[in-house]
Parts: C-alpha cells; structure tokens; sequence
C-alpha cells in the first residue's frame, strides 16, 4: 500500500474507477485441477451415503452445506411395560446435513495495493487453506478480483488455484473484474447474476454462478479506502441489497444471504483503520512519507468496520506488516463458527418435525457410526440441541470438539422417530 494522494478522496465515484483503472496491473492471464481424492464425504448428504466429493489428485475434495448470523439497525424410543410404544413402526428418511460455506474474497486492485496484493498471494496457500482444509466443512473461495500475474493483479497458485491464475473446481473460482477504490459494493451488485460492467469485468464469469444456496457465505473484503453508494449508508444499502427478497428476480434469488431476520452471511475486513483510534487511518511502523519508507491507507473503512462488527466478522488492519495472522484468524474463526452447525434438508415434498429428528455421528467418515442424543441440559454439556427457531442443529460441548478437528467428519441428520434424548446432568 504505497502512499497515495489523499486529495482523491474527494472526486466522483466515476473519476475514482478511472484512475483505478487506468493504473491497474498488466497482464491478465485467465485460464482445472479436481477435486481431491473424493473428498469427504462427511458433511454432505446424510443416510449413511453421504455427499461425495471431487476427484482427481488436487489435496483438495469435495462435500455439501450451511450457517448464518445477524445485523444493522423425554426419553428414547423404546415401549414401556409390554405396552406397544407409539413410534415403534415408525420409518425414517434421511435428511442432508449441510455445513457449508463459500468465502468470497473482495481484493481492491488500484494503484496502492500492491504490496497488499502480494501479501495476499503469500499468505492465503501458506496460512488460510490449511486450517480451512483441515476441518469437517465443505468450503469453497471465490476470488472477486483482476486476475493475473501483474503488480495489481491476483495470481492464486496451486494447491488453491489452477494451474496459469486458473480455477481450480471444485474449491476456487476467480470471477475476473478490476476493483477500483470505492466502487466493490457497486461492482458486487452489478455483476452477480450478469456481467453488466464489461469495462471491469471483460470475459467474467457471475459471481452467482459459483455459490451454493444453502451455503454461508463469507466475504473477506481486502482494501485501503472507502466505499461509495448511490442513495444512503453504503454499508446498510449492500446489507438492504443481499437480503431484500423484493427486488426484481435474479438480484439475488430468494436465500442466498438470508433475510434482515435471519442473515446467512459473515462480514470479514482487512481495511486501512487503527486499532488504537478506529476512526484514525493507519500508518505502517516504517512510514516516512519524506523517505518514501512504509505505507499509509487512504481511508479508515468505516463502512467495512460497520459490516464487520455487525455480521460477527474480524477487522483487521491493511498497515500490519505480518498478514500470517490475520489470515489465521479468519480461517479459524469460519471453523469455529460454522463446524458444529447444521440445517437439515428434508428431502422433497417431506416436512421437518423438529420432535422426530434424530442425529448420528461416524468418526473419520468410516468409523462405527455413534447415536447422538439431544443434551436437554442449558447450557448444553455433550449431544445436540436446536437453536431457538429450531432450524438448526447445533452440536456441543465434547461432541462440537471431536467433530471439529475431525476433518472427514460425518455428521447424519434421521428423520421420522421420535427424538432421543439424553438424561439431565
């Protein structure tokens, strides 16, 4: 992030993508590796056959997925006594046990990022992906940025990235458009189910086109400045866009992110603030603008901060020299959140009865399968409970732990039998 003039901040979103673009990256090679060696099959559909993941000999398989967050403004099934017990004839289905997400990182590429951009290059193989792959979730990144090989643009090299900056299905897709300063939000909106900014986005691929439903979806948006919008707080009107099921078909399709009542999306930041004055922007420790030594951010990114603190996402500081642990700490706070989390999926044309649900556990993906009981103890101590509208599986206590540093984790999700559940402790 070299020093910038600082007087830019005040000119039009236009001028800004303008001078953005006329100094962004040369080269701009677009360009497969599959999935790993079938992936786990864990986390994916349940009933004991599970979701099955890619193949090929990238270290990367495949699974399934969900999770969400939030914004602005009795006893077995046995019969007693010889009586015939009410549930004895029932038949279960198995439901799909998602626990998924899909990270899209928001990399700006205008004239002072190019020492962020490296650092991004750096860190997401070496520092990112192995906890991310080393847990039971089924993941996905796609990268929101100018491809290439170029000072400002993002080359991903494998195990993440494909072979040439290329994607790498089913785990990494690059959708190709030049970020500018301030206009990601804008850009993110006009290009998710179309390419309607072809000047910035020349030959991508719509966002949309790479995300999962029933996903959480996390943005980790990496930038020195400010966003701008047309209307009201830029922050609020992308929130108002991602979860408004009024707008016009196809911008967005109903759930992706989730409603103002209940969001499916986590907001990350790597953005030009001070942690020790949040309003103030930060200066790296070697910043001498006389010795042309160190960097400075053009903006403290209160709009990202905002988005940040409000979805439960990390903010963390562009001017930190060591980004190893920035991306640490996004990749373990996904795993903390999002591997004890579960939204069954009936199978079609069947409803949930959160009274008949029952949950099972195989360690390793190819263990002895082990019945998991509903914990009816607050707080929960080991087992299962929902979450408070009962959409959710949420596993706890000692289960949670195993489960999360099991990374071929296979969690199934029964339907149909009364619920067991486990004694009070």
């Amino acid at each position: 992030m070299r020093l910038r003039d600082l007087t830019l901040a005040g000119l039009s979103a236009i001028i800004g993508v303008a001078l953005a673009a006329a100094c962004s990256a040369n080269g701009n090679d677009p360009s497969k590796v599959s999935g790993g060696n079938g992936g786990s099959s864990g986390n994916g559909a349940s009933g004991g056959s599970g979701a099955s993941g890619g193949s090929g000999n990238s270290s990367f398989g495949g699974n399934s997925g969900d999770g969400g967050s939030g914004f602005l403004d009795g006893g077995g099934n046995g019969g007693t006594g010889g009586s015939l017990d009410e549930d004895a004839a029932c038949s279960t289905t198995s439901a799909q046990a998602l626990s998924a997400v899909d990270i899209i990182w928001v990399i700006d590429n205008s004239c002072s990022m190019g020492d962020e951009i490296d650092k991004v290059r750096s860190n997401v193989n070496d520092s990112f992906v192995p906890i991310i792959n080393g847990s039971p979730i089924d993941w996905r990144v796609v990268m929101f940025t100018l491809r290439g090989t170029g000072d400002l643009s993002v080359c991903v090299d494998p195990p993440l990235g494909g072979a040439n900056c290329g994607d790498n299905p089913p785990r990494f897709f690059t959708t190709n458009c030049e970020v500018g300063s301030t206009n990601s939000f804008n850009l993110l909106r006009n290009n998710y189910t179309t390419i309607a900014n072809p000047l910035f986005c020349a030959g991508a691929t719509p966002w949309y086109n790479h995300l999962r439903l029933n996903s959480t979806k996390v943005f980790v948006e990496v930038t020195d400045d400010e966003p701008i919008s047309f209307g009201g707080t830029p922050a609020q009107d992308f929130d108002y866009w991602l979860t408004d099921q009024s707008d016009p078909p196809g911008t967005p399709p109903p759930g992706y992110f989730g409603t103002q009542s209940d969001r499916k999306y986590i907001f990350h930041s790597i953005i030009g603030y001070d942690p020790n004055a949040a309003d103030e922007t930060c200066q790296s420790a070697d910043y001498d603008p006389n010795a042309g030594t160190g960097n400075a951010a053009a903006s403290p990114g209160k709009e990202y901060k905002l988005l940040s603190d409000a979805t439960g996402g990390i903010t963390a500081s562009i001017c930190d020299n060591d980004w190893s642990s920035i991306f640490n700490d996004i990749a373990n706070g996904i795993v903390d959140r999002l591997s004890c989390e579960y939204t069954p999926v009936p199978p079609e044309g069947e409803e949930l009865d959160p009274s008949k649900v029952n949950v099972t556990y195989t360690p390793n993906g190819t263990g002895t399968p082990e019945k998991v009981l509903q914990d009816p103890n607050d707080p929960c101590v080991d087992g299962w409970q929902w979450n408070d509208d009962q959409t959710k599986i949420i596993l706890c206590g000692a289960l949670c732990d195993r489960v999360r540093n099991d990374a071929n984790a296979k969690v199934d999700i029964q339907l149909g039998c009364k619920t067991e559940v486990g004694p009070p402790k």
